[in-house]
């Protein structure tokens, strides 16, 4: 009987601590729920996109460093329940904030992953933004830090991998539809592009 009702003490905590945190923004609730309530807390930035509360992102990213790959291919391009693609820019923001020649990892799994094979399920025309938005936030880093893009003993952007690899005409195309996009209204993209071109 006493588990019982410490469960019941414990279910009752829950849901107040979680009815606080969400609809009154109460962040004093943060704490206690991260401790007895991470799953939940982890899922509403990696199933519901959630990335307003700043404390709870740097928790998660921190949280999920060592599979960076896994979390950067899951949890920034999405499909949404219609079908589309969602992009979670607080992810990206945080990575574009977070970067630097020490703390590199999330970055370079945007270089990673930037391969068409990686985003299968995704049209080309949405890959083309998931390029835009991924060479956006890395490409830029590249410039600002030595060791970003670094591999081996030669430095990548993303477009500037794509540049050099792909056939002009290719190129071309891909800018193209950058520009017919009016790149996305992306901040850094063509500055992105710029660096790719002295590839």
């Amino acid at each position: 009987m006493k588990d019982l009702s410490q469960q019941r003490r414990f279910n009752q905590q829950l849901l107040i601590s979680r009815n606080k945190y969400l609809f009154n923004d109460d962040k004093s609730q943060f704490a206690w729920l991260i401790t007895n309530d991470a799953e939940f807390m982890e899922s509403l930035v990696t199933t519901f996109g959630y990335t307003e509360d700043k404390k709870l992102l740097k928790w998660v990213m921190e949280k999920n460093y060592e599979r960076a790959w896994e979390f950067v291919q899951n949890n920034i391009f999405i499909k949404n329940c219609s079908g589309n693609l969602e992009i979670r820019e607080g992810i990206l923001n945080y990575i574009w904030e977070n970067t630097n020649n020490e703390e590199r990892k999330y970055a370079m799994q945007l270089l990673y992953l930037s391969d068409r094979d990686n985003w299968k399920d995704f049209s080309d025309s949405e890959y083309t933004k998931i390029l835009a938005y991924m060479a956006n936030t890395f490409d830029p880093l590249t410039e600002k830090y030595e060791q970003v893009g670094l591999q081996s003993s030669a430095k990548w952007s993303i477009l500037g991998g794509l540049h050099f690899s792909l056939p002009e005409k290719e190129w071309d195309k891909l800018i193209k539809e950058f520009k017919k996009n009016n790149y996305y209204n992306l901040p850094h993209l063509q500055e992105a592009i710029k660096i790719a071109e002295t590839y």
